[in-house]
């Protein structure tokens, strides 16, 4: 029997679906690093300023990367989740 091209094309959720959820989270804990890293760049351009100005920004830098380590993960985590949640919820409700 000579076998036929499949005639349906895939489905968006079951291919390029996941792709884009996976790129989509790649990015946001990617920004998330890239955040925490420009404040570890500040901290490191200090040394010319002065004592009380360096002391300043360096809490103020610190307090950033603790903000984003904590607040950032968890808004990530919270929006990722929900994505999942939603692109799962169609993938469910398109299979036939």
């Amino acid at each position: 029997m000579a076998t036929m091209l499949q005639p349906a094309k895939k489905s968006y959720f079951f291919e390029k679906g996941y792709q884009d959820l996976a790129n989509t989270i790649k990015g946001a804990w990617s920004r998330n690093g890239d955040s925490i890293t420009k404040y570890k760049d500040n901290l490191h351009d200090l040394s010319d300023k002065d004592r009380w100005v360096k002391i300043f920004l360096g809490i103020v830098n610190v307090l950033a990367i603790i903000a984003v380590v904590i607040c950032g993960s968890i808004i990530t985590a919270i929006i990722t989740f929900i994505n999942i949640v939603i692109l799962l919820a169609f993938m469910v409700n398109c299979t036939p």
